[in-house]
This record gives C-alpha cells, sequence and structure tokens, in this order.
C-alpha cells in the first residue's frame, strides 16, 4: 500500500524558473519526467529579462515564457500564454532562485494546493528549503523528498 503524502498526491505540477538557457529549460522538464510525472499534465514557467527575449525563444511544450517587464499598472500580465497558466489549480508549485517582487506578487495569486520554495525569499510559502545543488533533477530530486516525508 502507498503511503499518503505530499509527493504521492501529485500529479499536475508547477515549476518557476529564471531563464537561464533552452538547455537548462530542457533539463527541468527532464527532471518531472524523472520524478515520475507526466510532462503534459506539468508546466514550466521561465521567468525571462525582456519581452523582446521572450519572443525569440523557441516554443516548447508544457514551458511558458513570461517577463516582468509584461506586468501592467495594474499588476496583471500582458502575456496571453501566461494568463492560461495562472486560470490552472496546480497540486504543486515549486519556486527556484530569486524573483523581483513584480513576479513575486504575481506567484503568489497562483493557486497550488501546496507552494514549496528553493533557495527563495518569497514569503508566502508553505516550505521554504535551501539547497547546495543547482543542478535541476537534483533540485527537483530534494522537493520530491521532502514532500515524500510529509505525510
Amino acid at each position: 500500500m502507498e503511503t499518503k503524502n505530499y509527493w504521492n498526491t501529485t500529479r499536475k505540477l508547477l515549476l518557476v524558473i529564471n531563464f537561464e538557457s533552452l538547455e537548462n529549460v530542457h533539463e527541468y522538464r527532464d527532471a518531472i519526467k524523472a520524478a515520475g510525472l507526466n510532462i503534459n499534465d506539468c508546466m514550466v514557467l521561465a521567468i525571462v529579462g525582456s519581452k523582446k527575449e521572450r519572443q525569440m525563444l523557441t516554443e516548447i511544450h508544457s514551458v511558458t515564457y513570461a517577463s516582468d517587464k509584461e506586468i501592467n499598472i495594474l499588476g496583471r500580465w500582458k502575456n496571453e500564454d501566461i494568463s492560461k497558466v495562472l486560470n490552472e489549480v496546480f497540486d504543486t508549485m515549486i519556486v527556484f532562485g530569486e524573483h523581483v517582487p513584480k513576479v513575486k506578487k504575481q506567484l503568489k495569486r497562483m493557486r497550488a494546493h501546496i507552494k514549496v520554495g528553493i533557495n527563495t525569499s518569497v514569503n508566502f510559502l508553505t516550505i521554504d528549503l535551501k539547497s547546495e545543488q543547482n543542478a535541476p533533477r537534483q533540485l527537483l530530486n530534494f522537493a520530491k523528498t521532502t514532500l515524500e516525508k510529509i505525510n
């Protein structure tokens, strides 16, 4: 019998990362698959530096690019792709790294049953973890093993 813990109840996962490279985004997607989740039910939200940079990036299934420059004066994203992500409810949201205050405010609005941060200073998280690792697979595995311990 499988024990009930936060990780075992995770089907829809949202990873929030700072965009470094397309290779890095693919590493996060591979980490999701390695963690035993269906990539089609999960989403990677990659925060890029500018709208121009976002528009130049290659579209990848299950990946949405957004820039803090696309948040209007009322605090809403001007990006249609991110609007779809905002309307979804995720089982788990994992935020990696530091983000600007405008993005943190938007992340707070995201609907997820449990919100986890790794190496971040976001204040609304359920669990805040620190890790010396920086490889996507190791970071996600760290979050997974931590959530497996919580019933």
